[in-house]
């Protein structure tokens, strides 16, 4: 993790124009607003993560395809089978499981693409119980105020484009 944090604060640093740092050479100086920019962002991917762990940490596999069969279900007006999908993915990560748990493997990128494990024992036909949670309505509320909040978002920013153009 810290290459990509690397990357991302010499990335911005040097492509954000701006304000030269003063003690660099002028043909080789980050600009100040790149590098906070790049500190930002670097702020932005850490909240995401922790976010993401404690999903993980407090939901069940079966609570978090729920939870992504429930998004992804928009998605069937353009053909895309959300049901099969999570599905899939599901019996995936829990062979997944199932082999290094059985293996006592400990699995890395590199060991990734050079395993063969005997895929014998595993159980072949695993039934997958897919329970729907209704909406309560603190959820329907939720979802109310975030597309408000995104609407009101997107009148401001066309009014703000629209007032350029005056």
């Amino acid at each position: 993790m810290r290459w990509l944090f690397f990357s991302i604060v010499i990335i911005f640093a040097f492509a954000t124009p701006g304000e030269y740092i003063q003690f660099m050479p002028n043909y080789f100086a980050p600009t100040i607003e790149g590098v906070f920019k790049g500190f930002l962002q670097i702020a932005k991917l850490l909240i995401a993560l922790a976010l993401l762990n404690i999903l993980f940490a407090t939901s069940s596999n079966a609570q978090l395809m729920t939870g992504l069969y429930t998004l992804l279900s928009p998605l069937s007006l353009v053909g895309f089978n959300a049901k099969q999908f999570t599905v899939r993915l599901m019996l995936t990560l829990d062979y997944f499981e199932e082999i290094v748990v059985k293996e006592n493997l400990k699995i890395n990128f590199k060991q990734l693409a050079n395993m063969q494990i005997n895929l014998k024992n595993l159980q072949e036909d695993k039934q997958i119980k897919f329970v729907e949670a209704p909406f309560n309505l603190i959820d329907k509320v939720i979802i109310a105020i975030f597309i408000f909040s995104i609407l009101i978002y997107l009148y401001f920013t066309i009014h703000r484009y629209l007032k350029g153009f005056a």
